[in-house]
């Protein structure tokens, strides 16, 4: 009788130091896991900021127009034609026109 309540004794202090040992790095863990996606998501936020600037100003033709060319290239008959355009935009983020009369 003595040996079935030995074996009904309760935790003892090392698995107790253990079980707050697991809880407190699956704590660490997940703040770590929290600040790495809270800082990509502020890095997506200014890039999107930044294409949607770039992007507005080369669409609303801000600033001086420079001087460009497109290529047009027939792959069938292997005809080019360059057509002059004009550029706005900067960085990354490019519009041009063509004020010229049809073809």
């Amino acid at each position: 009788m003595r040996k079935k309540l030995r074996e009904r004794r309760g935790e003892t202090l090392v698995e107790l130091l253990a079980s707050i040992l697991i809880g407190a790095l699956s704590v660490a863990l997940l703040v770590g896991g929290i600040m790495v996606s809270v800082r990509l998501g502020l890095d997506a936020r200014e890039r999107d900021e930044d294409y949607y600037r770039q992007l507005t100003a080369a669409e609303a033709r801000r600033g001086p127009a420079l001087p460009g060319a497109v290529e047009v290239v027939n792959t069938q008959n292997g005809l080019k034609n360059s057509i002059s355009v004009s550029v706005w935009g900067g960085g990354r983020t490019w519009s041009y026109s063509w004020e010229g009369a049809g073809p």
